[in-house]
């Protein structure tokens, strides 16, 4: 190779050499890159041999430092028209790198120093040209070339801290890369006068996002038992991401860290995890929380006009106590699991206590972190009842906060909380009303009436109700909807399908799994629907006449009709004679009851 190669690098020479001194012909340097780049990659294709991977480096190098003197040189020379493509000039020597990397069953550590290098020499043009985009591709090349070598590893925990020392060895001069580059272009550049982000901006993000892409497909190619190498890497990452959002003030990379940390956990425990060793990732998990927790309280006067760092606070919580909560109830199940979101209040509490403390009218941010802070402390708090239980629970939680968002919109007057709120009790609405698994998934707790379909939708039927009256007027428009109206709404319905789970789960037959909804086949049960039925058609007008809601009273008399058509087209013809005359008799006196009603308190005056 260093015969043949010398000769083509001479071909090189001679026609670089003839572009200067003939500059109207400067269009073939990029001919002879292109073609010089086509015949190494052919060479290495089909030279695989282990042997040839020294001299292949060599090839690369010198081939990469060629193009990109002459480019430099070309530069200070002609200023007037200066060379586009003089950072790129060592990206390509450095994705020919990647060719070894893929025809290479073991791939020797020998190339893991040459892209090093290759890369000091792109961060070096990054200054002159003030192009990032070459950083940031050999940024993504050389994570490439680590995620197929990784790929080429025996699935040996053995292989895992040398793959972990290359990934975290790159990311640091990335990172570090990162950092100088934006001292030297000045923190202000970050970003552009019209908001857009500037490739600055983008290099520290990647050099900390892309790692963490790396190490989630590591936890799926390595068994990993303890996760503490992996989640070390990626405490490194983080807490570079925090120090640039100290420093460069950026407030993105907050967010971005959490996000990031999240997802790698996330893939660690659901794929590596075991109870045998619930300790360690337990630890993890709570240290995470507390890092995310204290740093803008550490940082407050520089994050006090902030929302994002206090945001990634609060948000914090939740990621990190559905992890803690899975870990505990696999390894130590018990019967206080509801003691575990209490201890999660505690942060988000004294948080908010504080930034309430120092709140002033003249901050703009003040009221968004409150809002965030106080909302997840209410989560926390509305967690607590109904985790205890076996049926149903984050439906419960999702009715329970909805109802809390709402009432602290009173005093916070924050139109997120409202819209949050209620966009949380229509979706707890959905999932009770239209859910089929409560008949074939659910199983019946045994006990008529005191059981788990009573607390479950009386509670989402109280959220609603409550929710319903702190947002009464004028606070209860979203846009075109009026929400106090659509949460009264949903309330009764809600009542309502109680009212007939109750009436199926006690006249379901006994050592039944679930709940058997029938609507004929028994006279008693039969009886009981339309009773029940009137009945609470009368209590709905009897709250439509109190509360003057003219849609109120409408639904109560509809329901009325409804039940009467029953009464006569079906519960007539199944019903004995007994049973007849008695759900006559009652549905009568009860219509008898709201046209008494009807007539005393809406007659219109003659």
């Amino acid at each position: 190779p260093g015969l043949y190669y010398g000769f083509i690098f001479l071909i090189n020479a001679i026609v670089l050499a003839l572009t200067w001194a003939q500059p109207r012909v400067r269009w073939a340097q990029g001919i002879l890159l292109a073609v010089t780049a086509l015949h190494l990659t052919l060479w290495t294709i089909y030279k695989p041999a282990p042997e040839m991977l020294p001299w292949a480096l060599g090839l690369y190098f010198v081939f990469g430092l060629m193009h990109t003197l002459n480019a430099l040189l070309w530069q200070r020379k002609h200023p007037e028209a200066p060379s586009a493509a003089l950072g790129w000039m060592p990206v390509i020597a450095l994705l020919l790198m990647l060719l070894p990397v893929l025809s290479q069953k073991q791939v020797p550590f020998i190339i893991w120093p040459a892209m090093l290098l290759v890369n000091a020499g792109i961060i070096g043009l990054a200054l002159i040209t003030r192009n990032i985009w070459p950083v940031i591709l050999a940024l993504a090349t050389t994570l490439l070339a680590a995620l197929l070598w990784m790929l080429g590893l025996r699935t040996d925990v053995s292989e895992l801290l040398p793959f972990l020392f290359v990934v975290g060895g790159f990311a640091a001069v990335f990172a570090g890369a990162a950092f100088f580059l934006s001292r030297r272009f000045g923190f202000a550049s970050t970003f552009s006068t019209t908001g857009e982000v500037s490739p600055l901006a983008l290099l520290p993000i990647a050099s900390a996002v892309l790692p963490f892409g790396l190490l989630m497909l590591a936890t799926l190619h390595f068994p990993v038992a303890d996760p503490s190498p992996i989640f070390g890497l990626g405490l490194l990452l983080i807490i570079f991401l925090l120090g640039l959002t100290k420093i460069m003030r950026t407030m993105t990379f907050v967010p971005v860290s959490l996000a990031c940390i999240t997802a790698l956990q996330f893939c660690w425990h659901t794929h590596r995890f075991s109870i045998d060793t619930a300790v360690t990732p337990l630890s993890w998990y709570i240290g995470f929380y507390l890092l995310f927790t204290l740093f803008p309280l550490l940082f407050r006067e520089a994050f006090e006009r902030e929302v994002l760092p206090w945001l990634s606070a609060a948000l914090a919580g939740v990621t990190q106590f559905v992890l803690i909560y899975i870990t505990v109830r696999s390894a130590w199940p018990n019967d206080v699991m509801g003691l575990l979101p209490a201890a999660f209040i505690i942060a988000p509490l004294l948080t908010l206590l504080f930034l309430i403390k120092r709140h002033t009218i003249d901050n703009p941010a003040g009221l968004d972190q409150i809002a965030w802070l106080g909302g997840i402390a209410l989560l926390f708090i509305t967690l607590i009842f109904p985790i205890q239980f076996s049926r149903q629970w984050l439906t419960v939680a999702w009715a329970l906060e909805g109802a809390a968002l709402c009432w602290l919109f009173l005093r916070v007057p924050h139109s997120g909380l409202r819209l949050t709120g209620f966009g949380l009790l229509c979706v707890a609405f959905v999932r009770l009303v239209f859910n089929p698994a409560v008949f074939d998934s659910y199983e019946r707790s045994g006990m008529a009436i005191l059981n788990w379909h009573l607390y479950t939708y009386g509670l989402a039927a109280a959220s609603c109700f409550a929710a319903a009256r702190w947002l009464a007027p004028p606070r209860d428009r979203l846009g075109e909807i009026n929400a106090c109206a659509v949460l009264w709404s949903l309330g009764g319905i809600l009542c309502f399908v109680l009212l007939n789970l109750e009436i199926a789960d006690y006249f379901t037959p006994q050592g039944s799994r679930f709940i058997a909804l029938e609507f004929s086949g028994s006279l008693a049960r039969d009886m009981t629907y339309s009773i029940a039925w009137a009945l609470f058609a009368l209590a709905l007008l009897i709250i439509g006449i109190a509360v003057k809601q003219r849609p109120v009273r409408f639904t109560a008399l509809a329901l009325l009709g409804v039940t009467l058509l029953k009464l006569f087209l079906h519960d007539l013809a199944t019903l004995d004679s007994i049973f007849r005359v008695g759900a006559l008799m009652v549905v009568a006196v009860i219509a008898l009851l709201a046209s008494f009603l009807y007539q005393r308190f809406l007659a219109k005056a003659e």
